[in-house]
């Protein structure tokens, strides 16, 4: 209830990680063999996992150069009579342009699952993310702004994809709403789906519960400081800050970024080490796009040829990826 609450959303789902929560969202959208799904090349590779591990294609899609979310001028061309749905992800301490991207999907009949994975308490146009969408997804990991060493979670508005996530998260069981006695058994064994273990500890959602309670004190702190360094580095020559929508109203502060505003692309990995020497922490390259990723290996999986055999992975090529090459090549990272 603490994080239905929290984001105004009609119902919230816990699980174990934050890539089994876009895997589920995407089994509880039906999509499967023979499905695309629009993803952006600029990523971790969970989102692109996920779309795999269901037996449809990710069609990586383009960023915005200088908000590194996907460009939703880009999206239009890549949509095809097998798209299915859009994964946004919120990236960078940003949140993509969502207004666009809803309007895009609402006239093709797409669904929209935003992975809020870095952007715990972001709020745009007076909404929390992930309640923007159909489906918000969220990673707690280690890394996270809000953590419990390793989890997921899932919320949505529409009442058939919270019964299928939730049926697909505990073995494709349904809950006995009518128990009255302790010993009776909560779980219904039906066929109605079926699913896999999925379920997050009861210990682990008391760390999370306990944390969101500071989380919105703990983000405009992060906010205060990061506004305050963004201005201290304005006043050198060559960085430039990440663009952002104005209808954000609360930045969610994960990692710091900036860019080199300088045609050397070998300068930036010099300015990271040096920089990091300094100052006693690191600071390097944003994660490689997708397909320059090592951990990109479709290859290796059988169960993945029906996409590596496909032309949209063949066609895959960094000379149609400009906004990516460019936040690539050009921006620098500190948590």
């Amino acid at each position: 209830k603490q994080y239905i609450d929290y984001y105004g959303a009609k119902y919230a789902m816990l699980t174990t990680s934050g890539s089994m929560a876009i895997q589920l969202a995407l089994e509880a959208l039906d999509i499967g063999l023979g499905d695309e799904v629009i993803v952006p090349a600029m990523t971790w590779i969970a989102p692109i996992t996920s779309v795999l591990n269901v037996g449809a294609k990710p069609i990586l899609t383009d960023v915005e150069p200088y908000t590194t979310c996907i460009d939703a001028a880009k999206i239009e061309a890549n949509i095809t009579l097998h798209t299915k749905a859009i994964i946004v992800i919120h990236l960078h301490s940003n949140i993509a342009d969502m207004d666009n991207i809803m309007s895009i999907a609402r006239s093709h009949g797409l669904y929209v699952i935003e992975d809020c994975s870095q952007a715990h308490a972001g709020i745009l146009n007076g909404k929390k993310v992930g309640s923007i969408g159909d489906i918000g997804v969220f990673s707690f990991n280690q890394e996270k702004q809000l953590t419990c060493g390793e989890g997921g979670g899932i919320i949505t508005d529409i009442d058939e994809i919270y019964n299928k996530v939730n049926r697909l998260r505990i073995d494709g069981c349904g809950f006995n709403s009518s128990q009255k006695e302790l010993y009776e058994d909560q779980l219904i064994y039906d066929s109605i789906c079926m699913g896999r273990n999925a379920c997050i500890s009861e210990f682990k959602t008391a760390i999370l519960m306990s944390q969101l309670e500071n989380l919105d004190q703990q983000t405009k702190k992060r906010q205060e400081n990061a506004m305050y360094l963004e201005t201290l580095l304005q006043e050198c020559k060559y960085i430039r800050k990440m663009e952002r929508n104005k209808k954000i109203s609360q930045i969610p502060f994960y990692e710091f970024t900036f860019y080199i505003d300088i045609q050397r692309l070998d300068i930036i990995d010099k300015i990271c080490e040096v920089t990091s020497q300094k100052l006693g922490f690191s600071l390097h390259r944003t994660d490689e796009p997708v397909y320059r990723n090592k951990l990109f290996s479709p290859q290796t999986r059988k169960n993945y040829k029906y996409y590596t055999d496909s032309e949209d992975y063949k066609r895959l090529d960094a000379k149609s990826f400009e906004g990516c090459e460019f936040a690539y090549n050009h921006m620098i990272v500190f948590h």
